[in-house]
């Protein structure tokens, strides 16, 4: 069963790739960029910043050596070091 998920997930990726590189979904990206564009407001620039900003390296960083150290300080450490 999970080889034919996986067969099958890997066809639909394919048809879409191809569809990309043939540029036929011109159309479509527009209409959801024209979509985005439209509901544009400034708190929502400083939402999608904030999300983009979680996916900082440093912020990363510092979350994971948080956790880490909490880990350690609660004498787990084999769950710190993995």
């Amino acid at each position: 069963m999970g080889l034919l998920l996986s067969a099958l997930a890997l066809w639909v990726f394919a048809q879409i790739a191809d569809e990309v590189l043939e540029q036929e979904t011109q159309t479509f990206d527009q209409s959801i960029l024209l979509a985005i564009r439209q509901m544009h407001t400034p708190i929502g620039d400083r939402i999608m910043l904030g999300i983009t900003f979680l996916g900082e390296p440093v912020f990363l960083l510092l979350i994971c050596l948080g956790i880490g150290i909490r880990l350690l300080y609660y004498h787990r450490r084999s769950q710190a070091t993995t």
